[in-house]
């Protein structure tokens, strides 16, 4: 009795919040357009047009797109999605996230002018909207299991389990034949995303979702919505099947799906690597949907650091095969992951550090290639940022200033570098390609490498080395360990 009355209060504070909360949202975005189209962002297109999406995190997504008459002629929509924003609601700060590095956001910068006017957007409404909202989730934390989430699916394409994302909320009428487009499914045998490109209502409860490749449709879903349930037809290739779905109650995470994709991979032992003048190992696991191969701690770490690191990278692989599987190519069937690959780029008695080279095109703007670099405790498992061995990790001039000391170079405007990819070039005393370095920390000091928009990752190799006797006067007391300790051989 007491889990219902919990529901009923969620539907009726929605219920109170729901005018308030529109009129505030409503404000927030339009003026977030404006800053936008205000801001340093620029597309070489005529026409571009904006669409916030969703708010999930804190951050709003905005969608970058065009309008292109000519693909309705080929029963395609005419929404053409060219790369995708991000905006931040504490720290109002804009980013560009088609392909970005998610440790490596690339920030794009605007008039502190908008700052002020998001800001005072905030009005009384706009704080009792949030304020009601606040209350709805505390309540809605201790009943989620309780709740479906109208977005998540799962039945059968003829006799084949299926499990499908639908990317808007059939519950509210619409005419639009486009406002599920993006929507994704996947087989339980194979896990691989396959994404609906186009797809909306075509009558009230009936839906059409179109697979598109090359500008060809080749898969379409026509579905009913009646009593919780879709049902329908699936055709591809001359081939009709029945179509049977029913809610899957999901968590109202915004990673739910992916958690849940997660609970069917599969592993296997790959090959054990011996370590050089050394009696470590590392056992590699492929997970066999995805192809992805991680590496663990094996024989020759202590027991105490394979129980607390192995866990940590069960995990990452899990997000590494889940993204892989996520990501579905624009073209075809299969990954628009060309290329994951994990190494192990330092390893102490202490530390272990590793990099992750990713290669992929997903659909948006641009293909996009980049590496995450990670650095872990061998006795906690701990993940240490920057900022836990630098006290400068935050002082983007500084840790310039340090890099062209070491380099050699005069701290001041140098010739632009010159690239066959980029003719303009760029000045790497610019202080923007210094706001989110990547870093990697290795035996005698550390590597940062400068942060490009994804336009500009012809030069994404580009890294400065600081040697650790300029920077131990910078080391944070807490942590742990001298720099430089001795590194196996890998």
């Amino acid at each position: 009795m007491m889990r219902k009355l919990l529901i009923i209060l969620i539907i009726t504070m929605s219920l109170t919040a729901k005018q308030s909360c529109k009129d505030y949202n409503d404000s927030i975005d339009n003026n977030i357009i404006k800053l936008i189209k205000d801001s340093n962002f620029k597309i070489e297109l005529k026409e571009v047009k904006f669409a916030i999406e969703r708010l999930e995190n804190g951050n709003k997504s905005i969608q970058v797109f065009v309008e292109n008459k000519n693909r309705e002629e080929l029963g395609l929509s005419a929404v053409e999605t060219i790369g995708w924003l991000e905006f931040n609601m504490k720290s109002f700060k804009l980013y560009e996230v088609s392909m970005a590095d998610p440790d490596n956001p690339v920030e794009i910068s605007y008039s502190n002018d908008w700052r002020d006017v998001i800001a005072t957007v905030s009005s009384e409404k706009a704080r009792e909207c949030i304020s009601v909202k606040k209350k709805k989730s505390l309540i809605k934390d201790n009943v989620t299991s309780l709740l479906e989430n109208e977005n998540y699916w799962q039945g059968t394409i003829g006799k084949s389990k299926i499990y499908l994302e639908l990317n808007c909320d059939i519950s509210k009428a619409t005419e639009d034949k486009d406002s599920c487009r993006f929507s994704r499914y996947f087989y339980e045998t194979q896990l691989q995303d396959i994404v609906m490109e186009h797809g909306g209502a075509i009558a009230p409860n009936r839906y059409r979702l179109q697979v598109v490749h090359k500008d060809n449709v080749v898969e379409e879903f026509v579905l009913n919505h009646s009593n919780g349930v879709l049902k329908g037809t699936w055709e591809s290739k001359g081939k009709s099947l029945k179509v049977v779905l029913k809610k899957l109650k999901l968590t109202q995470e915004y990673d739910a799906f992916e958690t849940f994709r997660a609970k069917f991979l599969k592993f296997k032992r790959e090959k054990v690597e011996k370590l050089k003048s050394s009696k470590k190992e590392l056992v590699w696991i492929e997970e066999l949907h995805s192809k992805t191969s991680f590496f663990r701690l094996g024989n020759g770490f202590s027991k105490a650091s394979r129980n607390r690191v192995n866990p940590v990278f069960d995990e990452l692989q899990n997000e590494f095969s889940t993204a892989t599987l996520g990501c579905a190519s624009a073209w075809n069937y299969g990954t628009g992951m060309e290329t994951i690959h994990a190494s192990p780029t330092y390893i102490s008695s202490n530390l272990i550090g590793l990099d992750i080279y990713l290669n992929y095109f997903c659909g948006g703007a641009y293909p996009d290639f980049n590496t995450r670099r990670h650095l872990y405790d061998l006795h906690s498992g701990k993940r240490y940022k920057l900022e836990d061995i630098l006290t400068i990790a935050k002082q983007p001039s500084k840790i310039r200033e340090l890099a062209f000391k070491a380099a050699g170079r005069e701290l001041k405007a140098q010739e632009p570098s010159k690239d066959e990819l980029q003719n303009e070039g760029y000045d790497p005393y610019d202080l923007q390609y210094w706001e989110y370095v990547g870093w990697e920390y290795g035996k005698k000091g550390i590597d940062f490498f400068l942060n490009f928009s994804t336009p500009e990752r012809c030069y994404r190799g580009d890294s400065y080395f600081i040697p650790f006797k300029m920077l131990k006067p910078y080391k944070n007391r807490l942590f742990p360990y001298a720099f430089g300790g001795v590194e196996d051989a890998k």
